[in-house]
């Protein structure tokens, strides 16, 4: 077995919206559109110099060593599904949300471990439908002359995850930037169940920890669909529950 180092890099979660509900409704076509989501994502991963760690269900967990790329390729992945969509009756989109951190990690076996890993998946995780959230240590790292567009969310609080973040939103373009003021982006992000802080006065209240498994499939091999929807959303419903502590389905 390989031996675990540290390293610093950039990553990326994905996750497309609402798919348990997708896999609930019709089975074969929550799949189909699923190779679709990983057909337009991955080879964007691998063009702008990133790595796919795993794909995890629905979503895919990749590698950056280049901050700027990582953040081109979010804006690309967003920009071809939402072209891809255009062109499709609604029952046939998808839609998709991001989550860019960069930070050190355990690497072992070809597989990244560590508090930063948890992050970038709870980033994701209240990043806007179809939009992309960075952490500010990431929105730091990109290149100031690649007109990137960056609006400040505020100071988040990420379930599991203390201190709360700074977190911003990255836009695919100028135009999409200016659409949507301060207000509109906090009033979305609040309608969500996102929770916002004040820094100044926040204090941290002691919560419960608990951790769902990955439910064993005693069935046929593609039953196995159904053990993640199942799985995913006995995770998401843990996540309303503000007491409680518990992984995100990712990790």
């Amino acid at each position: 077995m390989a031996e675990s180092q540290i390293k610093t890099s950039s990553i990326m979660f994905t996750d497309m919206v609402g798919y348990s509900h997708m896999v609930d409704a019709n089975q074969d076509h929550a799949l189909r559109l699923l190779d679709e989501h990983n057909n337009i994502i991955i080879p964007l991963i691998k063009e702008h110099e990133g790595k796919v760690i795993k794909l995890i269900g629905d979503s895919v967990f990749a590698q950056f060593e280049n901050s700027t790329m990582a953040a081109k390729c979010a804006v690309m992945i967003q920009g071809n599904i939402q072209k891809r969509n255009s062109l499709n009756h609604k029952e046939d989109q998808f839609h998709i949300r991001i989550g860019l951190h960069k930070g050190s990690f355990v690497v072992k076996d070809d597989d990244l471990f560590g508090n930063d890993v948890n992050l970038c998946s709870r980033i994701e995780g209240i990043a806007p439908k179809d939009g992309i959230a960075v952490s500010e240590v990431f929105s730091k790292s990109i290149d100031d002359n690649q007109n990137m567009w960056l609006r400040e969310m505020g100071d988040i609080k990420l379930k599991n995850i203390v201190p709360p973040q700074r977190i911003y939103k990255l836009y695919l373009d100028r135009q999409s930037y200016q659409k949507e003021s301060d207000s509109e982006l906090r009033k979305l992000q609040e309608e969500q169940g996102v929770t916002y802080v004040d820094i100044e006065t926040y204090t941290e209240t002691e919560i419960h920890s608990i951790a769902i498994l990955y439910l064993d499939n005693l069935g046929e091999k593609p039953d196995e669909i159904l053990c993640q929807s199942i799985t995913e959303s006995l995770v998401d419903d843990l996540k309303r529950v503000s007491s409680i502590r518990s992984p995100s389905f990712n990790t």
